[in-house]
């Protein structure tokens, strides 16, 4: 009824990987609850994504690692209680049809990569010309 998707990545602070187990779940229209670094659903609302802190408690999310883990159990225990709910199933279908949005991925690609290279080459040619 409702995922709890374990990321690679749990311990490291300074880090945000997003893998296929979280897009796996966005792509089978399945509610879920993160098990990952702190602010892994901060970063995956930053790329347009929704979550469902509007339906669960989602501070799991910024607690530290020694505890998130418990707090993410209770929010899956919590969300269960509601994964057949209009709200929840609306939020899965946005998710889904975002992440196959093609129009997208290409502001995506454009706004974290693109621009930043962008951004940096034009900082290192500064003033060489």
């Amino acid at each position: 009824k409702v995922e709890i998707v374990n990321e690679t990545y749990y311990f490291e602070g300074d880090q945000c990987h997003m893998t296929e187990k979280i897009f796996k779940s966005i792509l089978m229209e399945k509610p879920f609850v993160v098990n990952s670094t702190k602010g892994f659903l901060k970063e995956l609302r930053k790329l347009g994504f929704k979550t469902f802190s509007s339906i669960i408690d989602e501070s799991y999310d910024d607690a530290d690692n020694i505890d998130r883990y418990k707090r993410v159990i209770d929010a899956a225990q919590e969300l269960v209680k509601y994964y057949d709910n209009d709200e929840v199933k609306e939020v899965c279908k946005y998710n889904k049809n975002l992440l196959l949005s093609t129009e997208h991925k290409r502001k995506i690609i454009n706004e974290v990569f693109l621009s930043k290279i962008h951004h940096n080459y034009e900082s290192l040619t500064k003033g060489r010309i």
